[in-house]
C-alpha cells in the first residue's frame, strides 16, 4: 500500500467553479467576442454573488439570410434584451444596441451598460456525455423565454423543477435488449 501523509490532508472535495442549474442570483461580468468561433457570436460572462462560480454563455448572430439564421439572430437578441431589461430600462438598452455598428462594438456597449449589474436567473441543466469512462455531468445553460427577473421581485416568479424535462434536459438512453428468441436460442 502506498504511504501518504494523511495528517495534513484536507478531507473536503473541491467544489465546481461553475454555476449549477437552478434559480441563481448572478452578476454580469461582461460581454466578449470569443476567439476561434466559426459563427459570429457574443459571450456573456456571469458570476454568482459570492464571486466563486461562473458561467459563460454564447449568443449566436449568424450572417445568413436563411430562416434558421434569422431565427437564431432574433432569439439571441430577445434573450439579451430579456436579461438587460431586468437591470436597466428599455431606452438605455435600445440606445446601446442601436449605437453599435458591429458585434464587437455591441459587446463593448453592453459591457459598459450591464457590467456589475445583478439579477436573478433560471439556469436550465443540459446533460453532457462523459468522456473516457467518466460520468455524465450537467452544464448550466440559458434557455427559454422567461428566465430572468430583477432582484427586487419578491417572492421570485421563476420556477425550477429538476424532474422537469425542460429544466433538466437529459440525454436519451438507447439501450437495446436482445431476447432469447431473437438470439435464436432458449432463455437459459
Amino acid at each position: 500500500m502506498r504511504k501518504i501523509d494523511i495528517a495534513n490532508m484536507n478531507g473536503d472535495f473541491q467544489e465546481s467553479p461553475y454555476l449549477k442549474a437552478g434559480i441563481q442570483e448572478v452578476t454580469i461580468v461582461n460581454f466578449v467576442i470569443p476567439e476561434g468561433s466559426s459563427v459570429p457570436c457574443m459571450e456573456i460572462n456571469l458570476t454568482n454573488t459570492a464571486g466563486n462560480r461562473t458561467l459563460a454563455h454564447r449568443f449566436y448572430f449568424p450572417d445568413g439570410d436563411d430562416e434558421d439564421s434569422v431565427k437564431n439572430y432574433e432569439k439571441s437578441a430577445r434573450q439579451i434584451k430579456h436579461i438587460a431589461t431586468k437591470t436597466v430600462n428599455d431606452t438605455e438598452f435600445n440606445t446601446a444596441w442601436e449605437m453599435s455598428t458591429n458585434l464587437n462594438q455591441l459587446s463593448i456597449n453592453l459591457s459598459k451598460l450591464l457590467g456589475g449589474k445583478s439579477l436573478r436567473m433560471k439556469l436550465s441543466g443540459k446533460e453532457i456525455q462523459g468522456k473516457d469512462g467518466k460520468l455524465n455531468w450537467f452544464k448550466a445553460v440559458i434557455t427559454g423565454n422567461r428566465f430572468a427577473e430583477a432582484l427586487s421581485v419578491n417572492p421570485t416568479k421563476l420556477t425550477f423543477d429538476p424532474d422537469n424535462q425542460y429544466d433538466m434536459k437529459r440525454l436519451t438512453t438507447s439501450s437495446t435488449v436482445t431476447t432469447a428468441s431473437e438470439a435464436g436460442g432458449l432463455p437459459f
